[in-house]
């Protein structure tokens, strides 16, 4: 325990002191070596995850400062991805993410987009579950009422890079149909009233079958495209948003 404080500060222990100098505000930068130092204490202690998540909590409780808040969310970042299921499951629960997590999107904390959008990530991406049994209904709670309350998520890689080739996929039927109705025209403009060939007509016919058919598919790719299409302009959500949520 550090000298002169209580046994309830969660910076008491000596992993609480390692997450307090860590994510303190005069680090430059995320020291990753330490960040894995505290992921093995963590793993091989038995009041480890505890331990850990009192202290993560402390620091980004009631916190102004934007630099610590982006330390303290790689570290947690980290730690996610490398310590157990006794760390994880304590992380996912109401009690952290959104009594602390998503607080910290009330617009007089005055975060950037970059940050509000890795709080929202991190809710979206452990709703999805973890390996190992974690139980993750209470941070999909959270994620579905933020949905409800008009909260928009940023879009993952997988779901960006969809949305591109769906777009790209549209633009060349977009070309196709652009194609038909040149070559359409050009017959037209090469007949004469009363002298059409009637093989012309035919293929003519045809193409007219052939664009009908491309015009009503690409009315619903169109319209999924769109939907994806918004995926890729999702931003943190608005004030508006935001002051539904407290």
């Amino acid at each position: 325990m550090a000298f002169g404080r209580s046994h309830r500060d969660p910076y008491a222990s000596s992993l609480g002191q390692l997450i307090e100098k860590a994510t303190f505000a005069g680090v430059q930068t995320e020291d990753w070596g330490q960040f894995m130092h505290i992921c093995d204490i963590i793993n091989t202690t038995h009041d480890g995850p505890k331990d850990a998540v009192k202290a993560l909590k402390k620091r980004i409780s009631k916190n102004y400062n934007h630099k610590e808040i982006q330390l303290t969310l790689s570290l947690i970042d980290m730690c996610m991805q490398n310590c157990g299921p006794s760390f994880q499951s304590l992380i996912v629960k109401k009690e952290f993410v959104k009594d602390s997590l998503v607080k910290l999107l009330n617009p007089r904390y005055t975060l950037p987009i970059d940050i509000q959008n890795r709080i929202l990530n991190f809710i979206k991406t452990w709703s999805q579950g973890f390996p190992g049994g974690v139980d993750v209904s209470e941070v999909k709670d959270v994620y579905l009422d933020l949905l409800k309350k008009g909260v928009q998520f940023p879009s993952s890689d997988a779901e960006t890079e969809t949305a591109r080739q769906e777009i790209g996929k549209l633009h060349s039927e977009l070309d196709m149909v652009k194609m038909n109705v040149r070559v359409m025209s050009a017959i037209l403009m090469e007949n004469i009233p009363g002298s059409e060939n009637h093989e012309d007509i035919e293929l003519l016919q045809v193409k007219y079958d052939f664009r009908d058919n491309q015009l009503r598919c690409l009315l619903f790719s169109k319209l999924r495209a769109c939907e994806m299409e918004d995926t890729l302009t999702l931003t943190s959500p608005s004030p508006s948003h935001l002051s539904l949520i407290f």
